[in-house]
């Protein structure tokens, strides 16, 4: 697939906040709250936010693809640019200079986005924590792991 013509230089932000609910920032009118979140409703002020926008699943490894595909989850494919080849950092990666953190996923490639490198201690806490909870699915009865994640 080719990048779009873009005609105009200007600037495109993508915010995911991962794991904060939308109806937390809205008043009962279903917009912002201006008096607890004033930031965010100068934000919206001239933005496009999307209050009705939803991501197919709550685990930040699968909607973050979701994303920026455009395409419904296939959970045999990992957070990577490798399985997701067509996103929209390759999409606009040669019209727009990308500025991309992503601490749990990799789908922009190096070539546009720079190498970001994780901290060893912050690999070896993730590490740890993921062989922990593989070993709580492995030995706690089944009544118990309902709670845990990635069943």
């Amino acid at each position: 697939m080719l990048p779009p013509k873009i005609p105009v230089a200007f600037p495109i932000v993508l915010v995911v906040f991962d794991e904060f609910p939308l109806a937390a920032l809205m008043d009962e009118t279903k917009q912002i709250d201006t008096g607890r979140y004033p930031h965010f409703a100068a934000f919206a002020k001239d933005a496009t936010w999307f209050r009705n926008a939803t991501t197919v699943s709550d685990s930040t490894l699968v909607s973050l693809p979701n994303i920026l595909t455009g395409r419904y989850p296939d959970r045999a494919r990992l957070p990577t640019v490798a399985d997701h080849p067509n996103n929209l950092s390759t999409l606009l990666g040669s019209a727009f200079k990308l500025q991309v953190v992503e601490p749990r996923t990799q789908l922009c490639p190096e070539r546009l986005c720079g190498f970001a490198s994780v901290a060893f201690g912050t690999r070896t806490r993730s590490l740890i924590n993921d062989v922990a909870v593989i070993y709580l699915h492995l030995f706690l009865p089944q009544e118990w792991r309902d709670w845990l994640p990635f069943e």
